[in-house]
C-alpha cells in the first residue's frame, strides 16, 4: 500500500506520510532511513525505517524495529486491552533469538521475520484483528509503502559492515551510558560508562543483543537497534542513529 505525502501543518519541519493498511489509518514520520550500501538502487521491497509511526480513528500501532527485515510493526483497530498479544510477542521473541543465534555463529541463512511472525492474530472473541506489516521502498509514488511481512526482500549488494563503537544513554539516568561494540553488523557485548561532567569512567560489563547498519557508506553514521539488560535485570530497547567519528 503506497503512502501519500500529507501537507505540513504550520511550524512543522518534517514530512508525514499516510495510508490505510488492513483497514486502519496509519501515519509514518519521515525521513525514511534504509541501508544504502546494501540496497544502492531503488527497487520494490527495500526495508526501511521511519522516525515514528502512529494511528488515528482508534487505530493503535505497536512500533517495533527488527533486524534485516527493516521496520516491522503491529497494529489493531479498536480497543487494545481486549486483544491477546501473547502469541505475537512469543513469535517475535523466537525471531529475535534466531537472529542472535545466526549472527553469533555466522552459520546458515539470515532468519526472516515472516518465517516466525504471522500476518494476523485474531482474538478468541473474534471482535478485533491484530495485524502486522513492514515499511518498504517502492518504485511508485512517494517511494514509501506498507506491505505484509512476507513481502520478499530484494537481492542485496554484498558488503562488509565496518566495526564501530556505539554509545547508548540510559533513558532513565543521564549519568549512565552503555559503551557497546559492533562487529559485522552484530552488537553482542558492552559495558557501563559512568558520566561525570564530560568524563566517562568504565564500569562492569552488561548483556546486550542487537544489530547495526551503516547509514551511508564511508560515513560515520550508524543505525543501531537492540536490547540492553541493566544490572538490576530490567531491560530497555534502543533505536538510534549516531555518528561514531
Amino acid at each position: 500500500m503506497d503512502l501519500a505525502l500529507v501537507a505540513r501543518k504550520p511550524g512543522e519541519n518534517f514530512d508525514t506520510y499516510h495510508a490505510t493498511f488492513h483497514g486502519s489509518s496509519i501515519y509514518l514520520i519521515g525521513p525514511l532511513v534504509y541501508d544504502q550500501a546494501k540496497y544502492p538502487n531503488l527497487v520494490n521491497g527495500v526495508p526501511g525505517f521511519g522516525q515514528s509511526m502512529y494511528g488515528d480513528n482508534y487505530a493503535t500501532v505497536d512500533y517495533q524495529n527488527t533486524g534485516p527485515d527493516g521496520n516491522v510493526f503491529g497494529g489493531t483497530q479498536g480497543t487494545m486491552s481486549v486483544t491477546d498479544l501473547s502469541a505475537y510477542h512469543k513469535d517475535l521473541e523466537s525471531y529475535f533469538k534466531a537472529v542472535d543465534t545466526q549472527a553469533l555463529s555466522g552459520n546458515g541463512p539470515i532468519p526472516l521475520i515472516y518465517d516466525y511472525v504471522k500476518q494476523s492474530y485474531p482474538t478468541s472473541s473474534g471482535g478485533i484483528l491484530f495485524f502486522t506489516g513492514k515499511v518498504i521502498r517502492v518504485t511508485t509514488g512517494t517511494h514509501i509503502a506498507f506491505a505484509d511481512i512476507n513481502y520478499p526482500l530484494p537481492a542485496a549488494t554484498p558488503y562488509t559492515i565496518p566495526s564501530t563503537f556505539i554509545n547508548v544513554p540510559d533513558p532513565n539516568n543521564s549519568s549512565i551510558h552503555y559503551f557497546l561494540q559492533g562487529d559485522k553488523g552484530t552488537i553482542s557485548n558492552g559495558h557501563i560508562a559512568y558520566l561525570n561532567g564530560t568524563v566517562y569512567t568504565n564500569g562492569p560489563a552488561i548483556a546486550v543483543s542487537g544489530s547495526y547498519t551503516q547509514v551511508t557508506v564511508g560515513a560515520g553514521d550508524f543505525h543501531s537497534i537492540g536490547t540492553i539488560i541493566r544490572q538490576d535485570n530490567t531491560t530497555f530497547r534502543f533505536d538510534q542513529v549516531d555518528n561514531t567519528n
